[in-house]
């Protein structure tokens, strides 16, 4: 497979280039970047439709505990540059020992958050001068807060729900990240007085289409997400296919086994076309979250049987973090589809009521 954006490069082009770039985490941020793209697009319709609207803040009004996340964040980033540089090579085979430790060059990152502070405290400051002066910031222009605070805590979610599985492991699982990077992106909504129905709406092709990618990173780095051992012979009926879709052996993995992180990645890519297409079609608020919710469990309640993954039991029942998960988007799905028809149907038995006779 290809662990590096290296591999991926010399794989296709036959040239080994030097860089510092894990596939997995490469194919995180394009992600990210689709998701912003497509979150973007919609916040945009939306608003045209007069379904969601600006709102007028108070120029300079950004709060301190953002000013303070990106000054730490110019920090780190200082500090982790200087190691990353004298030890390239190093770096550059294995990124995320430099990234993800205490390694770093921490005086030269005290001193860039520092003057990044300084820098941010004069800028509102001067801002605050000018207090009266109202801005109007449109919904499309909180994506790079969303961006910021849903990804910060969809990374720590996915950390914290793997190491509820795998307390000895370093990795990522998916749920927790979505489920935490949900949470955030309400409240963001919350305070901005976008109505919750409607960012749900707006976040579930984008949430479809950041999971697709994101499992095709797995596929292509082998980080350890596969399906069960499978040495039978593919079947006529499934001879068109490349043998890869059938079984694949990672390099990690032994045996041949079933490459579900591959599927995953198409199945959701397909699921996100269509959730973009219906939503233009679905007007009713809530709804197109509903199908999102259904699909979303439905595509992992049946990958999970065939995927390997810690079993719980409780009594006779035996399940899965995700199978559980899944199931919870599914009822979840089930109860925003039956409330959104009914408010339809009261709405209609409004409108065609006959009037009251005097």
């Amino acid at each position: 497979m290809f662990p590096t954006i290296s591999d991926l490069l010399q794989y296709l082009t036959g040239w080994r280039l030097l860089l510092p770039f894990q596939t997995f985490g490469t194919m995180m941020a394009l992600a990210f970047a689709a998701a912003y793209w497509a979150y973007r697009q919609e916040l945009k319709r939306k608003e045209d439709l007069g379904l969601i609207k600006a709102v007028v803040k108070t120029a300079g009004s950004t709060g301190w505990p953002v000013l303070a996340g990106y000054a730490i964040a110019a920090g780190v980033l200082a500090a982790k540059m200087i190691p990353a540089i004298l030890h390239y090579r190093s770096f550059a085979a294995h990124p995320g020992r430099i990234l993800f430790s205490r390694v770093g060059h921490w005086p030269v990152g005290i001193l860039a958050a520092l003057l990044v502070a300084g820098v941010l405290y004069r800028t509102k400051s001067k801002k605050a001068a000018t207090a009266a002066e109202k801005v109007v910031v449109h919904p499309y222009q909180l994506m790079p807060s969303l961006l910021w605070w849903c990804g910060l805590a969809g990374f720590a979610g996915a950390v914290f729900f793997h190491r509820l599985e795998n307390t000895a492991e370093e990795g990522f699982t998916y749920y927790g990240g979505l489920l935490c990077g949900i949470v955030v992106a309400l409240y963001i909504a919350y305070r901005h007085r976008i109505p919750l129905v409607h960012m749900l709406d707006m976040g579930s092709p984008a949430m479809m289409l950041a999971y697709g990618i994101g499992r095709l990173g797995c596929h292509l780095s082998g980080d350890g997400d596969w399906g069960i051992v499978n040495t039978a012979p593919i079947p006529n009926w499934l001879s068109f296919l490349p043998s890869v879709c059938w079984a694949y052996k990672y390099p990690l993995s032994g045996q041949p086994v079933f490459p579900t992180s591959l599927y995953e990645g198409i199945a959701c890519l397909l699921l996100f076309l269509l959730l973009w297409q219906l939503r233009q079609r679905i007007i009713t608020p809530g709804k197109l979250f509903a199908v999102y919710c259904l699909l979303n469990g439905t595509e992992r309640l049946l990958i999970e049987q065939i995927r390997i993954n810690p079993v719980y039991t409780a009594g006779s029942i035996r399940f899965t973090q995700a199978e559980l998960i899944g199931s919870l988007f599914i009822v979840t799905g089930i109860i925003f589809l039956l409330a959104t028809t009914l408010q339809r149907n009261g709405r209609m038995n409004t409108v065609h009521a006959p009037a009251a006779v005097s």
